[in-house]
């Protein structure tokens, strides 16, 4: 239970530090290239798939 609940962390810590570099990374290109709905838009689906990750860990 221990070992699943760490993996759990692991995969969270995986998920919101790939989220940090995509947003830093493209920032120049969000801020250069794309209008401000799109860049809603985008920010909204990184976190609803972050949301739905965290459920999805969240399930017995």
């Amino acid at each position: 239970m221990n070992g699943l609940r760490r993996n759990r962390w692991l995969i969270v810590l995986a998920l919101v530090a790939a989220g940090w570099l995509i947003w830093a990374r493209l920032h120049v290109v969000f801020v250069v290239q794309l209008n401000l709905w799109s860049m809603l838009l985008i920010f909204g689906l990184l976190v609803l798939g972050i949301f739905m990750a965290l459920k999805w860990l969240r399930a017995p």
